[in-house]
């Protein structure tokens, strides 16, 4: 069987930057690809280039299945395009029903938040918990905010930071995050298509968080001003600053790199 990267170079297509991205232009004509393993996403100004497409695949590798229209799924992700706006959202509300199934939590309260400001406190705080649950909790829910949630990217960091000797107090805190995703399945990531493409980047840190002193950081990364994040990152800062103005500076000088 020939080699995918080798049947897409042969057919036309070049290598992007990333070398799962291919694209192919002839004039004003395009197709633009992602793949991942066997999952192809395709897009084109022009159906007769994707039916070409289709029949090469079709002869070089046997029977391929093929998905079209204005909502898509892709590694887990729907991808909808709104046909009035021309912006394109990606989310992942079946992934979100399977993380409240594997992880059977009581869906009857959802939280409006993914964390409290301050843990609550309970009596059994302390008492060690299942590490295997904790840490399929802690995958599952990093899936989803690595993908299309960046907003529970600052939660996610605090309960994995608790992954060696996980606890009843943080076991809640991961409960607590997903009620939230049960509440907030629909969310996701809209990328306009008029948005200016400059690249844009929020950085914010906070000083003192933690009992040893270090603070916290995180960043997104957008085109346009008002667009969504393509890039995100929530973590403790690895030193110690003396002041919430020099812990700006740090997290400002990672994420510059």
């Amino acid at each position: 069987m020939v080699n995918v990267t080798e049947a897409l170079v042969k057919y036309g297509c070049t290598q992007t930057a990333d070398p799962l991205v291919f694209t192919k232009q002839s004039g004003v004509d395009f197709i633009h690809m992602s793949i991942h393993v066997d999952d192809f996403y395709v897009i084109s100004n022009k159906t007769e280039l994707l039916d070409d497409l289709y029949s090469y695949l079709k002869k070089q590798y046997g029977e391929v299945t093929r998905k079209s229209g204005d909502v898509l799924e892709y590694l887990g992700m729907s991808v909808c395009r709104d046909s009035c706006t021309g912006n394109i959202k990606i989310s992942q509300p079946v992934y979100c029903d399977k993380i409240i199934e594997i992880t059977g939590v009581n869906k009857s309260k959802g939280e409006r938040t993914p964390m409290a400001v301050v843990l609550p406190t309970a009596h059994d705080d302390d008492v060690a918990v299942d590490k295997t649950r904790y840490l399929e909790g802690v995958g599952l829910i990093n899936y989803l905010a690595t993908y299309t949630r960046p907003d529970l990217l600052f939660p996610l960091s605090r309960v994995a930071q608790e992954c060696s000797k996980p606890t009843q107090k943080y076991y809640r805190a991961i409960q607590r995050i997903v009620r939230h995703i049960d509440h907030t399945k629909d969310y996701g990531i809209t990328y306009k298509h008029d948005e200016d493409f400059r690249l844009i980047a929020h950085v914010d840190a906070s000083y003192n968080q933690y009992p040893d002193g270090k603070g916290h950081q995180g960043y997104t990364i957008s085109l346009g001003h008002n667009n969504g994040s393509f890039m995100a990152k929530s973590s403790k800062l690895k030193l110690v600053t003396l002041s919430s103005t020099e812990s700006e500076y740090v997290a400002l000088c990672n994420y510059a790199k």
